[in-house]
């Protein structure tokens, strides 16, 4: 905003900080600004909003859901995501070293909770598009868990 709208809008000469945003429903924002509404319809109490701190991605996922905006990783974040779930869900275990079955889980997993694209999928597991939908389609993989012994 210029100048003599903020005045208009303010109704006072006094300059306005930089770091002070405009809203257009909210009005004039400190920089300090939040939004306590939306911090508590993302968040369900402090031990979420710290964990979510520390798992970024998915964070990202739920928080862009909540607000209505879409989400796109890059390539690296793609294969960021992939190699801490090879090291959280399947044990530290390299991408060649899973069987069939733990793949389409990935897949579905990737597909699911960060909403990757079948496209973006294949290139990070260099898989072909095609096997990487048929993992998602099929009904197995959504269910499958694996035994408590392995």
């Amino acid at each position: 905003m210029t100048q003599s709208e903020l005045e208009r809008w303010t109704r006072s000469r006094i300059s306005v900080p930089d770091n002070w945003q405009f809203h257009s429903d909210l009005g004039l924002l400190p920089s300090s600004f939040v939004n306590q509404r939306l911090v508590k319809k993302l968040f369900k109490g402090p031990k979420d909003y710290n964990t979510r701190l520390v798992k970024e991605y998915e964070s990202f996922v739920v928080i862009s859901k909540v607000v209505g905006e879409e989400l796109a990783f890059d390539a690296s974040e793609a294969k960021d995501i992939v190699n801490n779930l090879l090291r959280t869900v399947f044990g530290d275990r390299s991408l060649s070293s899973l069987d069939g079955i733990d793949k389409g889980r990935l897949c579905v997993t990737l597909s699911d909770r960060y909403g990757l694209s079948p496209e973006v999928i294949s290139k990070t597991l260099g898989m072909s598009t095609y096997l990487v939908n048929q993992f998602l389609r099929a009904k197995d993989f959504r269910k499958y868990k694996k035994p408590s012994g392995q």
